[in-house]
């Protein structure tokens, strides 16, 4: 958190908080194993990263985009989406400063990230 607005929407997140029963815990297991195994970017878009970004990359809307794609694989709509974006913030402008991924909550190695959607955007335009 970095803000008093991230910080009450992270107690807003655990007011009435209840744990997963066993069979919750498990349907999410099996859910998270699904996404995972189609290469999703586990990206949970809280933004963080977009504060300290020195380009204005709009990372969460790139990995939803990849994301989206990855689970569907059409890679048609993948790339109209993708040339939707403003050009200057688009993932071949990132210039690996590293930033980012040391404001992801997630632990992502944003900037490698960038890359393989820039070369899957590349592949899929051919």
């Amino acid at each position: 958190m970095s803000n008093l607005q991230q910080l009450k929407e992270n107690i807003d997140t655990f007011t009435n908080f209840r744990e997963f029963t066993e069979a919750e815990e498990k349907t999410a297991a099996e859910v998270a194993k699904i996404i995972q195994s189609q290469g999703a970017i586990n990206c949970t878009a809280c933004r963080y990263c977009m504060e300290v970004c020195p380009r204005a990359i709009n990372i969460p809307a790139i990995f939803g985009l990849y994301n989206v794609y990855k689970s569907n694989g059409n890679g048609f709509m993948f790339g109209v989406n993708y040339e939707a974006l403003k050009e200057d913030e688009r993932a071949d402008k990132c210039i690996n400063c590293h930033l980012c991924s040391k404001n992801c909550p997630q632990g992502l190695d944003i900037p490698a990230l960038l890359k393989q959607v820039d070369d899957t955007v590349k592949k899929v335009g051919k």
